[in-house]
């Protein structure tokens, strides 16, 4: 008998099911993304800012950008990585 090797299934990212949600209108799935990621996304801003309002003020607008432009986040890299795009570019 031959064994049939293949890679294992790559789990789902819990996220998706928010983003759904939040695509569809949910401002609670928006929320809990918001809760979910902000930690990542405050840490990488606060690397580069060492005003704490300006840190708060920068997250909040790439958690507005993200908002806006959800639709367009198609899954090719994890939400997080997304975020920390639109973060990079506020940051410019």
């Amino acid at each position: 008998r031959q064994r049939v090797l293949t890679a294992p299934a790559t789990p789902p990212d819990p996220l998706d099911a928010l983003v759904e949600r939040s695509r569809a209108g949910s401002a609670d799935a928006f929320a809990e993304l918001v809760r979910r990621c902000q930690g990542p996304v405050r840490l990488y801003v606060a690397r580069h800012v060492r005003h704490p309002a300006v840190i708060d003020d920068l997250t909040q607008e790439v958690f507005v950008t993200a908002y806006e432009k959800l639709g367009s986040f198609r899954h090719e890299s994890s939400l997080v990585t997304w975020l920390l795009g639109i973060a990079r570019i506020r940051l410019l």
